[in-house]
């Protein structure tokens, strides 16, 4: 859309406003006659689509979002957008005017929640009506002009044939993944920003046998998981009178009554991984995270930083760490972009300290067949 067509969408929707009309069809619709009435019908009808999807979706961006694929969008100013639909990110041809248009736009998407940005709130975090992760943060914070990133969420569950034949893993490496999850076996997915942790796990979780009930914690709802019994929780945030907080660790508490017999938590952000790790020490197998790591060496380091600010002792952390989680497994991106499982690697206790020991690199074939029977063993100690 050009720079013209958006500032005539503005000022329709701020009419629609001022009007007090509702900004349903018909009321997008008596309001486009009435203020642009020499426009032919074409035109007003293609106006009618773009006054709606401003208001009601994703403006600009909203083609974007419904591309195949696409999983973010980050905005880095007025004229700097670009996407990720599973190839690393590319560029759009997408912008705005100028800085004080991009800012009204961003505000409309925040105003949807009956949330503000400005200069008392400079960014917000939160989650549109569509599922759509928002995160936004504006000048002077962001020092480039308003920047917008938002997570799309998949329509569907993608299945680990999907991922499979996007190149994630190869049959043999699914064959193993399979093995883990329908096994019971606690398991973490490592990885960065971008890697596909979540959409690994909805896969993986999507094979659990129909009987078991899933219970998923998550700060921000993004699992859609292809499961005939799933409940999910997702914390809450402060209100504007500074009241209503439930945060993750007292889901994960209230999770642990609701009998569930695979307890996820969508990724591990702080101390409620110890309520986690707790609850699979007490009976609760087969549980599983995410966890933002650059390379599984660095899990370990990062889960007892998180069991330091739940305020236990190391020796404790590294205790229920090393019996609550299994396996790791780490995801990393290729240099061209691609999502890829790279390794497996077994939580070992040594000398009191967690380690890992890697039992498959995908760079190593003759590495598959001693994993498989690795994991093998571990499932009969487990049993």
């Amino acid at each position: 859309m050009s720079y013209e067509w958006l500032e005539q969408v503005t000022k329709i929707r701020a009419e629609l406003a001022a009007r007090r009309q509702d900004a349903n069809s018909l009321g997008i619709a008596e309001t486009i006659g009435q203020e642009l009435p020499l426009l032919s019908a074409i035109k007003k009808l293609e106006i009618f689509d773009e006054v709606s999807t401003h208001i009601n979706g994703l403006g600009p961006l909203e083609s974007l979002s419904r591309k195949t694929g696409v999983t973010d969008i980050v905005v880095n100013g007025p004229d700097d957008v670009w996407f990720d639909a599973g190839e690393g990110l590319q560029r759009a041809n997408i912008g705005w005017a100028g800085e004080e248009q991009l800012r009204e736009y961003v505000a409309h998407l925040v105003g949807q929640l009956n949330r503000r940005i400005d200069d008392a709130q400079p960014y917000v975090d939160a989650r549109l009506p569509s599922g759509i992760r928002l995160h936004a943060i504006i000048p002077p914070l962001a020092q480039n002009g308003t920047c917008l990133s938002l997570r799309i969420p998949q329509s569907q569950t993608l299945t680990l044939a999907d991922l499979q034949s996007r190149g994630m893993f190869s049959a043999q490496l699914r064959e193993i993944l399979e093995q883990i999850v329908t096994s019971g076996i606690s398991f973490l997915i490592s990885g960065g920003t971008g890697t596909g942790k979540t959409t690994l796990l909805a896969a993986l979780l999507s094979g659990i046998d129909a009987s078991k009930r899933i219970v998923v914690i998550e700060d921000l709802h993004e699992l859609v998981i292809d499961h005939p019994h799933v409940v999910s929780l997702q914390a809450r945030g402060i209100n504007t009178e500074g009241f209503g907080e439930v945060p993750l660790r007292t889901l994960t508490r209230q999770a642990l009554r609701m009998r569930p017999d695979r307890l996820i938590l969508g990724e591990v952000r702080g101390a409620e991984i110890i309520d986690l790790f707790t609850a699979l020490n007490t009976g609760h197998s087969g549980g599983c995270a995410t966890v933002h790591a650059n390379s599984a060496q660095d899990v370990p380091a990062r889960i007892a930083g998180l069991g330091l600010l739940a305020g236990l002792p190391s020796a404790a952390i590294q205790s229920l760490f090393a019996t609550a989680i299994s396996l790791i497994v780490e995801l990393s991106r290729t240099q061209d972009g691609l999502r890829r499982v790279t390794s497996i690697h077994l939580v070992q206790l040594v000398s009191g300290t967690v380690q890992t020991r890697m039992l498959l690199d995908v760079s190593d074939p003759s590495s598959f067949k001693a994993a498989k029977q690795e994991i093998a063993n571990l499932v009969e100690k487990t049993d």
